[in-house]
This record gives C-alpha cells, sequence and structure tokens, in this order.
C-alpha cells in the first residue's frame, strides 16, 4: 500500500515463492477504493476499455478492436 511493488517485498523478506508475499499482504478497503478510481480514470482516457458498473463493483472491459 506504500508503494513497494511485491517482487521487492518478496526479495527483502527473504520469500521463495510470490504466493508467499501475497498471503501476507493485506490491502485495506481504502486503498482498493483508490486503486479503482485509478484504473477507472485510465480506461476513460483509453479506447480500448470501458468502465462497467456490476452492482456494487466497478469492472474494467476491454472493448472489441473488430467493428
Amino acid at each position: 500500500m506504500s508503494g513497494v511493488d511485491l517482487p521487492t517485498v518478496q526479495a527483502l523478506m527473504g520469500h521463495k515463492d510470490i504466493s508467499m508475499t501475497l498471503r501476507d499482504t493485506h490491502l485495506s478497503s481504502d486503498h482498493r477504493q483508490r486503486a479503482v478510481r485509478v484504473l477507472e480514470s485510465c480506461a476513460e482516457k483509453s479506447p480500448q476499455f470501458s468502465p462497467q458498473q456490476t452492482g456494487q463493483e466497478t469492472v474494467i472491459v476491454r472493448k472489441s478492436l473488430k467493428s
């Protein structure tokens, strides 16, 4: 949540497998909400992606490149 990438955290913690690092990583709901806003913003700027609301979740959908 502090901006350090997971492979770096993995190396610093001495984990041989990224799954161990992921098991020890817990994201707060505020952090997840900020991440969704960032992804929505990127999707709005990209012609390839479209944010779609599904109930309480927002899903980023890749648009078909075929017409």
